[in-house]
């Protein structure tokens, strides 16, 4: 390239876009009983998850927000999806990582197979998949969305997965499922509130233009279990990536299962366009 080349800008490649990285990292150690009947929710390891994965993703380079037990309300947590769902452009990685109990609630107008829509319970109140469903189609075309669930059902909760044969676990010690007396006494007493959410849900809905991941904690018939430092599924995924950070989600994913017991096998799923460069991209790269 000659002087005169390089004044005019001939001949330069051009210059790439930036691409960015969000994350919403959430733990709830405990709900709140008002909005639970009575059920305080406790849990040892959740907040501990949340805290976890800030550091990690801090250190990749995303842009990150923490939300711990009382911070982690429904509206918080959606708010701030939609927030990335406005910031994020194509190219852009967001991540929202949830560590805390899974519940059910009745599915109002039959379109899920067992009559049931899957649930996140965030401090004072749960979020329904439908709900998940419509945060991310507000997502543009081109985003690459990470949904990391650590909680019971979180194979279906996403709605990334494309058949729903979820059947309730009972409740052990441990386990991240609220238990089922506590599903229906909350159900029964919220019955309006669900109903509402969900056909506010479906107001919203709009096909998924984004690329959804979703890593669950476990398969629909498995629960998800606590533990002392970090829950089953988050701890063994920390220690994945902390041995290698260049392993693609498919093969980070397949570690993970190899050091978890056969009772908890993580999913993987997916929703929107499918992209091989995403899927195959070191995990929770930008």
């Amino acid at each position: 390239m000659n002087w005169l080349q390089a004044l005019l800008g001939i001949g330069k490649k051009p210059k790439q876009p930036t691409q960015n990285g969000f994350a919403l990292c959430v733990g709830l150690n405990a709900v709140n009983p008002n909005f639970y009947e009575g059920w305080d929710g406790k849990l040892n390891a959740c907040e501990n998850d949340a805290n976890a994965m800030q550091h990690y993703l801090t250190s990749r380079g995303f842009h990150v927000t923490k939300l711990l037990t009382a911070e982690a309300t429904c509206a918080a947590v959606l708010l701030k999806l939609r927030d990335y769902a406005t910031l994020a452009q194509p190219g852009d990685t967001v991540v929202f990582t949830n560590s805390s109990h899974g519940g059910q609630v009745p599915d109002y107008d039959n379109t899920e197979a067992d009559r049931m829509d899957e649930t996140i319970c965030m401090y004072d109140g749960q979020i329904i998949d439908d709900s998940l469903e419509a945060a991310w189609a507000r997502f543009k075309p081109g985003v690459r969305l990470v949904f990391v669930s650590d909680s019971c059902h979180s194979g279906t909760v996403a709605r990334a997965a494309f058949s729903a044969h979820t059947r309730y676990v009972n409740t052990a010690e441990g386990s991240k499922a609220m238990p089922m007396a506590t599903q229906l006494e909350v159900a029964a007493a919220n019955n309006l509130y669900y109903r509402v959410q969900k056909e506010e849900a479906q107001r919203a809905h709009s096909e998924i233009a984004a690329s959804v991941l979703a890593l669950g904690a476990c398969q629909d018939n498995q629960t998800a279990l606590d533990g002392t430092v970090n829950g089953a599924f988050t701890g063994a995924l920390l220690d994945v990536l902390r041995g290698s950070n260049t392993l693609d989600y498919g093969r980070t994913i397949v570690a993970v299962r190899r050091a978890l017991p056969p009772s908890q096998t993580p999913s993987y799923t997916y929703a929107g366009p499918r992209l091989y460069d995403f899927e195959h991209s070191p995990a929770f790269s930008i």
